[in-house]
């Protein structure tokens, strides 16, 4: 039996609430940094051993990834680029606004045109989790990541319908919990912080 933990990362500095994307900088906020600091404390609270924490290389998920692993003890802290954000074309840089309104994003099916679909953004995800999963098998692994990407990958899990993707439980700083039995196999998913 393996456990692996995904968090998103906490909230970020964008005073002009653009749509981010993978632009580079945007680092935490004191309040994200506070935001994971808590979420870490929770987490090792429930007597969660963490061996292995993998993350996005993106500032906000490294500096995430920084806190949770000072809190929660973890050695071994490695940056996975398929864990990054979805790559979402034209619309990164541009007032998120614009995104919600303008894109498709709420629409049903949700449609948003840029070069990654959902199901490509869920499978790259779930490459790097399987990967950490047979590098690391003897531990639990907290995966630190975005929301988009991780909810996708999640989705899938649960064989949720794509659409319904900007409905998904994961706020900033939150923790959902995979179980994977002794043929890998799922056997539990949910939110636990």
């Amino acid at each position: 039996m393996q456990t692996v933990y995904l968090m998103r990362h906490g909230e970020v500095e964008n005073p002009h609430d653009i749509w981010y994307g993978n632009l580079k900088g945007f680092p935490l906020s004191a309040a994200g940094r506070e935001q994971i600091k808590k979420a870490a404390e929770k987490l090792k609270a429930t007597g969660v051993y963490v061996t292995t924490l993998v993350h996005s290389p993106r500032l906000r998920t490294t500096q995430s990834a920084e806190v949770a692993a000072h809190v929660l003890d973890v050695g071994d802290v490695v940056a996975d680029d398929r864990l990054r954000e979805w790559h979402t074309g034209s619309w990164e840089g541009r007032p998120t606004k614009d995104l919600y309104e303008k894109s498709g994003y709420f629409g049903t099916p949700m449609r948003i045109p840029g070069p990654e679909t959902l199901e490509d953004m869920s499978a790259r995800v779930r490459e790097a989790v399987d990967q950490a999963r047979r590098k690391h098998p003897d531990g639990d692994i907290l995966i630190v990541g975005h929301r988009e990407p991780l909810a996708s990958f999640m989705m899938a899990l649960l064989k949720q319908k794509w659409e319904k993707i900007h409905d998904f439980d994961l706020p900033r700083a939150a923790v959902w919990k995979i179980v994977y039995d002794d043929k890998s196999r799922v056997s539990g998913v949910q939110r636990v912080i």
